[in-house]
């Protein structure tokens, strides 16, 4: 990981809310977290580090997990070049890395575990498996809540009021699974080659439920638009996509497009072609982090 000097990286362990097992999480937090909202350090306005920005993989029985080139790139140069952005989440989800069980067949077990840390960044307050008391969390300048029964890694003070979540492939569809409004920041969400076409493999035949979310959470957005200004989605896929056809993609958001009655809210969804780019991105990442960056800007 090649975070810049500003930030501090350290790893931990988080426990699934679904059966206990240890999630990894590699965390970059910047070192300016405790600045005042609004107060730039130079004296500019608009410094606010209130958005958590949390990435999810491809899928792990294919190799994926958190050093995915896709993933690292991304959070590095948003780390580079993003003043809103104060904490950095890249998750290993279950049999990735140094996370415990196994890939589920639905991907709703994954769904659960994303969905578990947005509520503990919701409560200012991560669950620790085991009860690690690491040396390297209080080097990054967090605390531990240390309890009899369990222990905390506490984030109050952060103040997060927004968070982008961010799936790249299978990592896409697990976070187009999660109800982003039942927490009490607003969510954006990033989809990077979304697994459209090869769904039924990854959710065992329920790609429905997930297709559903996304028209649900659209739909949720419009109803509440103009109060909620940072919850958008935002769908990115390389023309030359090896799962899914580019003619699939348009086509699928073009449906969700229609969806959108009002003209006034068609920000709500933003789709972008990569040209000349396949599922992987290979020396081609950079071309993934304008179009997010580009797009954040616009929030």
């Amino acid at each position: 990981m090649n975070f810049p000097t500003n930030f501090k990286t350290f790893i931990f362990q988080t426990e699934s809310v679904v059966d206990k097992v240890p999630i990894e999480i590699f965390v970059a937090i910047k070192t300016k977290h405790q600045t005042p909202k609004n107060i730039d350090p130079d004296g500019k306005p608009g410094y606010k580090n209130d958005v958590a920005a949390i990435y999810v993989h491809p899928y792990p029985p294919l190799g994926g997990n958190f050093c995915n080139n896709v993933v690292t790139r991304l959070s590095n140069e948003l780390a580079k070049n993003s003043t809103d952005i104060g904490i950095h989440l890249l998750v290993n989800t279950r049999g990735a890395g140094n996370s415990g069980g196994k890939t589920s067949w639905t991907g709703e077990n994954e769904v659960h575990d994303i969905s578990g840390i947005l509520g503990g960044l919701d409560k200012g307050m991560i669950p620790i498996y085991g009860n690690q008391t690491g040396s390297n969390i209080k080097a990054a300048g967090l605390d531990i809540i240390e309890n009899e029964n369990q222990n905390y890694l506490d984030l109050k003070e952060l103040g997060i009021n927004r968070v982008l979540l961010i799936g790249y492939s299978f990592g896409a569809m697990v976070i187009s699974g999660i109800d982003t409004f039942g927490f009490g920041f607003d969510v954006s969400m990033v989809l990077i080659s979304y697994p459209y076409s090869v769904m039924w493999a990854l959710s065992l035949f329920n790609s429905k439920k997930y297709l559903k979310n996304i028209e649900q959470t659209l739909s949720r957005i419009q109803k509440a638009y103009g109060n909620k200004e940072f919850r958008r989605v935002l769908m990115v896929s390389g023309s030359k996509d090896n799962f899914t056809s580019i003619e699939t993609y348009k086509e699928w958001w073009n449906e969700m497009q229609s969806t959108i009655v009002d003209n006034e809210h068609k920000d709500i969804l933003t789709t972008r072609i990569i040209p000349d780019v396949d599922h992987f991105y290979f020396g081609k990442e950079i071309l993934v982090f304008e179009c997010v960056y580009s797009w954040l800007n616009g929030l």
